[in-house]
């Protein structure tokens, strides 16, 4: 995924090619919360950290609904 500046949409973005993690239920989630409790340097880090939390955090709601009942 090509550097978007913070706040701008990029519209070529890992959902629209299909992201996908080969990973349990329970690994995405635990990914999930290590992500979050993460804090990335400034800049393009912080960029694709934000890309990458919301992608995962995404998965993480799905698999807690599908598999943990919430």
């Amino acid at each position: 995924m090509k550097y978007v500046e913070y706040g701008k949409h990029d519209p070529c973005d890992a959902y629209m090619m299909g992201f996908c993690v080969w990973m349990s239920p329970r690994q995405v989630i635990l990914v999930e919360d290590a992500l979050e409790k993460y804090t990335p340097k400034p800049g393009i880090d912080a960029v694709a950290h934000k890309d990458v939390w919301s992608q995962f955090r995404a998965e993480a709601e799905i698999k807690r609904k599908k598999y943990f009942g919430g």
